[in-house]
């Protein structure tokens, strides 16, 4: 049985800053194995020293049941107390919910489910794994169920039910995933597609540039001529030997 903890903790004095006063409280939680470990808050909106020491009575209070309560938690009290509670808050979609559901009561919870969590070994886990692997289900089963697992123990971890997680790396079968066949139709969409993109980039690569950017090339304004025989189009008369020439022409 687990001793209750007839610790002090402590508390800052408060602190000010941008969000108003602040204090520091500190206290000590056993974790798994006996061990303790200690947590710090921050605390906001109180209204002084002795407000604060209020709430670091609260939290040791709280840990020191929490020890007592769970010691002797079994997997399956785990899971229906803390884990499922926790899928509602992820907002999972049904068919998941559905597919953790049914792992949980045809494989998991028949092997795991009278031991106690932080009695549950990496050994344990190997043996779950083998077993699974020897009555005929695929690797990718094997691991999605294992995946569960470490789910769980992730957030009993998380809570300081356990030192460290029994999942192991090794304990996951490899397999190979398998290439979906592509339809014929789809390789000759993709074809023509990728036969079009290729003769409109040549198009466009073979046209001028002026027609490339969408408008007709101008001819430079100095070039133009003007409707009169013998005038250009900045003013000036022609030399007098085109003059002769355009006479000629007429």
């Amino acid at each position: 049985m687990t001793r209750l903890s007839f610790q002090k903790g402590y508390v800052s004095d408060p602190i000010r800053t941008r969000r108003g006063i602040m204090f520091k409280i500190r206290y000590r939680v056993r974790a798994a194995g006996g061990k303790w470990k200690q947590r710090s808050e921050t605390l906001y909106d109180l209204s002084g020293k002795k407000a604060a020491r209020a709430v670091l009575e609260e939290r040791i209070r709280e840990s020191s049941t929490s020890d007592l309560e769970t010691s002797e938690l079994t997997f399956r009290e785990f899971v229906d107390a803390y884990w499922k509670p926790s899928l509602d808050r992820k907002g999972l979609k049904l068919s998941t919910r559905e597919s953790y559901e049914s792992a949980l009561d045809r494989h998991i919870l028949p092997v795991f489910g009278d031991y106690r969590i932080k009695d549950i070994a990496p050994l344990h886990v190997e043996g779950f794994s083998q077993c699974k692997s020897e009555s005929g289900l695929s690797g990718k089963t094997v691991r999605n169920l294992l995946l569960v697992l470490q789910g769980i123990f992730s957030l009993a971890l998380d809570n300081d039910l356990i030192s460290k997680s029994p999942i192991r790396k090794s304990h996951k079968p490899v397999y190979r995933q398998k290439e979906k066949p592509v339809h014929a139709r789809t390789i000759a969409r993709r074809i023509r597609a990728s036969h079009r993109r290729s003769r409109s980039r040549s198009r466009q690569a073979a046209a001028p540039r002026s027609r490339r950017c969408g408008r007709r090339a101008r001819t430079p304004r100095s070039r133009r001529r003007s409707p009169c025989s013998g005038i250009r189009a900045h003013g000036h008369r022609a030399p007098s030997r085109q003059r002769r020439h355009w006479s000629r022409c007429r």
